[in-house]
């Protein structure tokens, strides 16, 4: 039996701010190359989760407060590995945050529990790239990780192809 925080990420657990804007947050998601941002109210205290996916429907200039996933499913460093993997499984959630109290002490996302070979690789892959990672962020028929359903979206918002003749 192993509890979560011997696989947690505590070294370099990325957090901001309520009051940061979605544009900074998407800087951060970027430059950091994760998928996931921590919310938090003093570096500590939890307040929700910020995910890429939260990107397409957030308004660039809008702050996180007004985005973020408030109450995300959590779990004490305590909690044994096979539960957590079930918990993310059945509540179709791809990162939970690890808490000693109301203490934020790191975060656990199902691409970690895959790379330890915690979590069986038979992950939904996406059609175009075979990436299994945010292929549930596309509710579509072909299954596209968040990155292809990006690139398929018309540019601009527009909902026709060659209009316009």
């Amino acid at each position: 039996m192993t509890a979560i925080s011997s696989l947690m990420t505590r070294e370099r657990l990325v957090t901001i701010g309520p009051d940061a804007l979605v544009a900074e947050a998407a800087r951060t998601l970027a430059d950091t190359g994760i998928s996931h941002l921590l919310v938090t109210g003093d570096g500590q205290h939890l307040l929700g989760v910020f995910c890429v996916c939260d990107l397409d429907r957030a308004p660039s200039a809008t702050p996180l407060r007004q985005h973020l996933q408030k109450v995300p499913i959590t779990v004490e460093m305590s909690t044994e590995v096979s539960a957590v993997a079930e918990i993310m499984l059945t509540s179709n959630v791809s990162c939970v945050p690890v808490l000693e109290g109301e203490t934020l002490r790191g975060v656990i996302t199902l691409h970690d529990l895959r790379r330890l070979g915690l979590l069986d690789g038979d992950a939904e892959c996406c059609s175009a790239c075979g990436s299994t990672e945010h292929v549930r962020c596309n509710h579509g028929v072909f299954g596209l990780c968040i990155d292809c359903a990006r690139k398929s979206q018309p540019p601009d918002g527009d909902d026709e192809l060659g209009g316009g003749d």
